[in-house]
C-alpha cells in the first residue's frame, strides 16, 4: 500500500535511506577483490562488479529523489493541477490561498463572515479537487520510487551473488 499520511511518507523515506546502506556492503565485498594478494582477478570482472554497484547506487538515488518529490513539489498545487482553469481562491480551506489574499486576522474574519454558503461550498469543492490531484500525484511518485528501489535491491542481490562466486573461484585458485 502506498503511504497516504506524513508519518507513513516519513517511514517510507527512512526505508529508502536504509536500503542505501546495503549498497555499502557490496562496496566492501568489491574492495576485497582489489586487495594486493588478489590483483590477478580479471579487470573485466572488477569492472562488471563496479558497474553493478554504480547501477544500484543510481537506482537508489532515483528512488530517493522520487520519494522526496512526494513531500516537496517543484510548484504550488494551484500551478500544478489547475494552471489551465480559472478557479477562484479557496479561502478557509486552502492555507496558501488564505495567506496570500488575507494578510491579517481581521481581514480573515471579515472575508469569512462575508462568504455565503455557496462560496464556502465552492471553496470546499476546489480544495477537494486539489486534494484528489495531490494524492494521485504522490501515489504515482511513490510507485515510481518503489519500482526503482525494487530494481536496486534485485541488482544488489545479483551483484552480491556474482561477487561471492568470484571470491570463491579466486580463493580456490589461490589455495595451495
Amino acid at each position: 500500500m502506498i503511504a497516504s499520511s506524513p508519518r507513513e511518507d516519513t517511514r517510507l523515506l527512512d526505508d529508502v535511506e536504509q536500503r542505501g546502506t546495503l549498497f555499502a556492503g557490496n562496496t566492501i565485498v568489491l574492495s576485497r577483490l582489489l586487495e594486493p594478494e588478489m590483483r590477478h582477478v580479471d579487470w573485466r570482472i572488477v569492472m562488471f562488479l563496479l558497474a553493478c554497484d554504480v547501477f544500484s547506487a543510481v537506482l537508489i538515488m532515483l528512488s530517493l529523489i522520487r520519494s522526496a518529490g512526494v513531500l516537496v513539489t517543484p510548484r504550488g498545487s494551484r500551478e500544478m493541477f489547475m494552471r489551465h482553469e480559472n478557479v477562484p481562491a479557496s479561502l478557509v480551506f486552502n492555507g496558501t490561498d488564505t495567506v496570500d489574499q488575507l494578510r491579517t486576522f481581521g481581514s480573515f474574519q471579515s472575508a469569512l463572515a462575508a462568504q455565503s454558503r455557496d462560496d464556502i461550498l465552492e471553496a470546499a469543492q476546489i480544495e477537494l479537487w486539489v486534494g484528489i490531484q495531490q494524492h494521485r500525484h504522490r501515489y504515482r511518485q511513490l510507485r515510481s520510487a518503489v519500482r526503482f528501489l525494487r530494481h536496486a535491491a534485485i541488482s544488489f542481490v545479483f551483484g552480491m551473488i556474482f561477487t561471492l562466486a568470484v571470491e570463491i573461484v579466486v580463493a580456490e585458485q589461490t589455495w595451495p
